[in-house]
């Protein structure tokens, strides 16, 4: 397992002080060192500063997918972890963000994206979310969303029980 899946994995399961412990001694870059110390309310309570720099690591990653497919593994895996993190601390800039974004990152990194899940499927219900609140964000209409969800399921039932792949499809309705 790559050192960014074990990080995430270590994070979500393991609890705070033993994922940060864990994470100090893990060749991590800058980026996602403050990634998880922001996931874990690691840093001092400057919310603004800690807003402005998870800002720039985000885009910064969404910057590689450009032309669309360039993004690796731990690029999609650092994104999801994002959107988690916007979940799990009700961070509502982030989730306008990802209600966006997500969706396309998964249509230009179909195949990434899907090993990804399958990877670490803790992150399946969140991906689920935000593709559904994609469709109607903003001036995003919801043309497109049956066909979309289509190709999921389609996708879904290659690489996930029935059970998780109702779970996913759930949030569509």
């Amino acid at each position: 397992m790559k050192v960014i899946s074990a990080m995430i994995v270590l994070l979500l399961s393991l609890g705070a002080n033993q994922a940060l412990s864990a994470a100090m001694d893990q060749p991590l870059s800058a980026d996602e060192s403050y990634l998880f110390k922001a996931y874990l309310n690691q840093l001092p309570d400057n919310e603004l500063k800690t807003f402005k720099q998870l800002e720039s690591i985000y885009l910064s990653l969404l910057q590689k997918d450009n032309p669309p497919g360039q993004l690796n593994e731990d690029d999609i895996k650092l994104i999801l972890l994002f959107a988690r993190y916007s979940n799990d601390h009700n961070n509502a800039a982030f989730q306008e963000y990802l209600r966006s974004d997500l969706l396309p990152v998964y249509q230009h990194n179909e195949k990434q994206f899907m090993k990804v899940l399958k990877d670490l499927p803790f992150f399946l219900t969140t991906a689920c979310d935000f593709f559904n609140s994609h469709f109607g964000f903003e001036e995003t209409g919801s043309e497109g969303k049956p066909a979309f969800i289509r190709n999921l399921k389609q996708n879904l039932e290659k690489d996930f029980n029935s059970s998780d792949t109702d779970s996913c499809l759930s949030e569509f309705k």
